[in-house]
């Protein structure tokens, strides 16, 4: 798994960072679907992706150790 491009399409997700020229959001969420199905995808992020809950993903990848917040 590719942690750097999947923080990257989150953050494009989140509006934290600008699609780059030629990227669209179809493109971005295909990645993301890819990655839920990945072996090696954590559990707890395949849930997140899974379940389109990107910023929870995000908050995920960049700190695995934070509970959970509703």
């Amino acid at each position: 798994m590719d942690y750097e491009q999947l923080k990257t399409d989150l953050e494009r997700i989140a509006g934290e960072r600008e699609m780059k020229y030629g990227e669209t959001l179809a493109k971005v969420l295909v990645r993301l679907d890819i990655s839920a199905h990945l072996d090696d995808t954590p559990i707890k992020l395949k849930h997140y992706l899974l379940q389109r809950s990107y910023i929870k993903a995000l908050d995920w990848i960049n700190d695995s150790s934070t509970p959970h917040q509703e």
